[in-house]
């Protein structure tokens, strides 16, 4: 894709677009010890079970190490940027935040409309090391930084094929009741694609989307949830009134992870 007119409502890859940046973020800076690799995270401490919450708590270099090292755990935390706000200025003049507009990656929006989550987690052999299908208020640069993820994308207008649900942990998002496995999922009109090292995928408002690990591949990105409010209203205006509530929780920081 190019990105002279990002489109905001339908889902795009740049290949290679981080090739040659200056970001220094990548699990050997996510381990530096002492520092960043010495602080407290909640992690999932089985990416194969469909858990919506973290269900354990370590030190972060210990968690990437056994993620490294063939575990089944996977990572996905705002608290390591919210820890160290300063490295959000890396981002300032990037290529991908002046197209996508500078002023919704600053350090002073960070926690309330912005918020930028490390994910990272390894693929298993014969296993399904996932986040399911779900969708949320904000738009989402993603930045992969490491390894490979396989995406399924549904477009917004989809969304009764799936049987949303409320998040019934009080953040601001839908999870689809249709399991992993169900029949019923090869019918749904998805998008599928893999990003490698170097690549921004866009993932719109409200854009249904389930993320598998690939086999044997540790993946670490990181998320830029950015709050597009003429998006978070048009692309799906019942979704927008219903998790108000939600949002507000989060913006004011009732509610993080």
């Amino acid at each position: 894709a190019a990105l002279d007119r990002p489109p905001f409502d339908t889902p795009w890859v740049v290949r290679g677009m981080l090739n040659g940046s200056r970001l220094s973020w990548n699990a050997a800076w996510l381990s530096e010890s002492p520092g960043r690799g010495d602080q407290m995270i909640d992690y999932f401490s089985d990416a194969r079970r469909a858990l919506l919450v973290p269900d354990a708590r370590g030190a972060l270099r210990d968690v990437l190490a056994s993620i490294s090292a063939g575990g089944p755990q996977k990572i996905g935390s705002e608290m390591i940027f919210r820890a160290e706000p300063a490295a959000v200025d890396e981002l300032a003049g990037h290529a991908l935040t002046a197209k996508l507009g500078a002023r919704y990656f600053s350090r002073a929006m960070l926690g309330t409309v912005l918020t930028m989550p490390v994910f990272a987690a390894r693929g298993l052999p014969g296993e399904t090391t996932r986040t399911d299908l779900h969708c949320e208020p904000i738009a989402n640069a993603v930045l992969q930084l490491e390894g490979s993820k396989a995406w399924t994308l549904l477009s917004p207008e989809h969304s009764g094929l799936v049987r949303p649900q409320v998040s019934p942990d009080g953040r601001a998002y839908f999870h689809a009741r249709l399991g992993h496995a169900a029949p019923e999922l090869a019918a749904l009109p998805v998008q599928r694609v893999v990003t490698h090292p170097g690549d921004v995928i866009f993932v719109p408002t409200w854009t249904w989307h389930r993320v598998d690990y690939v086999a044997s591949v540790m993946s670490v990105t990181v998320s830029l949830f950015h709050f597009r409010p003429v998006d978070f209203a048009r692309n799906h205006p019942l979704y927008a009134a219903l998790i108000v509530p939600n949002l507000v929780k989060e913006a004011l920081g009732l509610k993080k992870q």
